[in-house]
């Protein structure tokens, strides 16, 4: 074989191989809207405003909106976002219209939105969103970021068994334990007490994979730290370098957690981002109970302990 048909053959390999996966990628979005889409109209209990069934993939919680009776997936529901964003390929084929107004909002995740887009009424789920702005995603995660601000008027009960988020005017729990949450620019904190006893308040996040992330000062106050290796990845503004510990004593959502993952930030970019706050808390120690986050009521509601 002639290297010219060898890598005539090669590219040939190349292109029907990302063919393929491009078409996968476009099944599987199809697939989870139509899902999403049937969990969304199912009937509603009595005292329940909206459902928004939700998929974890790939570390995020995946749900759907609905425009002019299409359903589309593969947006990521982020508490920790200050604004919603979307695609700007799929906002136009939606109906959405730019405003180009060139407004910046920043959020602790690192995501800045340049331009606008003026947004028809749409569904989250059940839930209706009237005419409202969004910010252009260019955080390359999925078709866009949900953010808490569409929310915070309401009661939202995680229900990680049923994959569903409830949207509530009363969040109807009152035999759980609460605790109180507080808002900083569209994004909801909670207590967390530090083995030095000092009470703080970390970003509530949905959309952060790590289960912890840490500013580095904090360290000082975590006598039981272990350096298990350290990483790099790519945000608005930059690169993260991070450091991966073992952290034990922080007592968080209602218990003490030992032994877990942090990534600690090594470098100004995310220690910029966070500014003077400690850390954030995410997906895997928020999903591993039901939660209920009352907006309205200041406060974060889960199970009683047995």
């Amino acid at each position: 074989m002639t290297l010219r048909r060898f890598l005539g053959l090669v590219t040939r390999v190349v292109l029907y191989g990302s063919l393929l996966t491009a078409l996968g990628a476009v099944l599987v979005w199809r697939h989870q809207s139509e899902q999403l889409a049937r969990r969304s109209l199912a009937p509603l209990a009595d005292g329940l405003v909206a459902l928004i069934p939700f998929e974890i993939t790939d570390g995020h919680v995946h749900c759907a909106l609905r425009v002019d009776g299409q359903t589309t997936g593969g947006f990521i529901f982020d508490t920790c976002a200050a604004a919603s964003s979307v695609d700007p390929q799929w906002a136009r084929e939606a109906g959405f219209g730019s405003t180009m107004s060139g407004s910046l909002a920043h959020s602790p995740a690192g995501v800045t939105f340049i331009y606008q887009w003026r947004a028809p009424d749409f569904f989250v789920g059940s839930l209706p969103v009237r005419s409202h702005l969004v910010g252009e995603n260019i955080s390359g995660l999925g078709r866009g970021l949900i953010g808490y601000e569409l929310f915070s008027d309401k009661c939202l009960v995680f229900d990680w068994t049923a994959s569903r988020i409830e949207a509530r005017n009363d969040c109807g729990r009152s035999h759980w334990d609460f605790e109180p949450v507080r808002v900083e620019g569209g994004v909801p904190q909670v207590q967390v007490r530090l083995p030095s006893g000092r009470l703080t308040w970390f970003f509530l996040d949905t959309g952060c994979q790590p289960p912890l992330v840490l500013a580095r000062r904090l360290l000082d106050e975590i006598p039981d730290h272990r350096r298990i290796g350290h990483g790099t990845a790519e945000v608005t503004g930059g690169q993260l370098d991070f450091l991966l510990y073992e952290v034990s004593g922080l007592e968080l959502l209602g218990r003490r957690h030992d032994d877990v993952e942090a990534s600690v930030v090594a470098n100004t970019v995310r220690d910029g981002l966070l500014g003077e706050h400690d850390g954030v808390i995410g997906l895997p120690l928020i999903r591993q109970q039901d939660l209920a986050l009352d907006g309205p009521g200041s406060r974060l509601g889960r199970p009683p302990v047995r």
